[in-house]
């Protein structure tokens, strides 16, 4: 989604989901031709940010060396210790304590 649609969907400003992005607090990559911040629909539920998004962010945030890519690539892979499953859904069935053992190990 765009800023302005994530912004809508959320119930806040463009100002305030670009401002959020900029903080590490909401994923998104930047597009080549016109710059613009484009924002994927996953890390959304229920007109909010999906449960446990913004503290696996912050974990990855303290990584070196993680681009935007790599931290949507974080969520969207299976890895070795989520038995080959991959963070996204482990969140979608509030499973955090998993993921964060997981995003912790990137810091490290």
């Amino acid at each position: 989604m765009s800023a302005e649609e994530t912004g809508r969907y959320l119930g806040i400003t463009k100002q305030s989901v670009l401002n959020m992005y900029h903080a590490g607090k909401l994923l998104g990559w930047k597009t080549e031709r016109q710059g613009a911040i484009r924002f994927p629909v996953w890390q959304f539920a229920d007109n909010q940010r999906l449960a446990g998004i913004a503290e696996v962010l912050a974990r990855l945030n303290d990584a070196d060396g993680l681009d935007d890519w790599a931290r949507i690539g974080f969520f969207l892979q299976g890895h070795g210790m989520l038995n080959g499953k991959r963070p996204i859904d482990l969140l979608r069935q509030n499973r955090l304590s998993r993921v964060l053992e997981v995003a912790n190990a990137y810091s490290e």
